[in-house]
């Protein structure tokens, strides 16, 4: 593993992709038969469904900082500075139950959430008292990472 830096990407969890194409399939093929298709709601589904498809969350772990990009909403990462930082904590989260689904979510324990599929997470908080947490795939290279780095945390 490479000391100065660890990436990882993670996409939209399949089965929310395959309720809406479920639910997009269904409105075109069943409520166009039947003549009762409003285009609003179709010209809602169609992008919505698009860009459900088409984000992912990549996160850069650096000797000095974090970057961080929530496709399509950050079209360039965000860095945010180790020693801006307060408290860093690898946790476990539940996407329901913690921040009421998956994306860029909003909780009170965990500050704004990037939420894409997994329940390791890293929890942050910052010195000027802002929260946010990533999920992340590889929970042994991140702590292997901050160990290295001598960057503290809990678990």
């Amino acid at each position: 593993m490479n000391d100065n830096k660890v990436s990882e990407v993670t996409k939209t969890p399949r089965f929310i992709l395959v309720l809406f194409f479920i639910q997009l399939f269904v409105f075109i093929f069943f409520l166009n038969k039947e003549n009762k298709m409003d285009l609003e709601i179709f010209y809602i589904l169609i992008p919505v469904t698009l860009l459900l498809t088409l984000s992912f969350l990549k996160v850069v772990f650096k000797k000095d900082n974090l970057e961080y990009q929530l496709f399509p909403i950050h079209i360039k990462p965000k860095k945010a500075y180790w020693n801006e930082m307060e408290n860093i904590k690898i946790v476990k989260i539940d996407a329901i139950s913690d921040f009421l689904g998956w994306g860029l979510r909003y909780s009170r324990k965990y500050g704004w959430g990037y939420i894409l599929g997994n329940d390791n997470a890293v929890f942050i908080t910052f010195k000027n008292g802002k929260k946010i947490t990533f999920t992340i795939k590889n929970k042994e290279n991140i702590i292997s990472f901050l160990k290295d780095n001598n960057i503290p945390f809990n678990q």
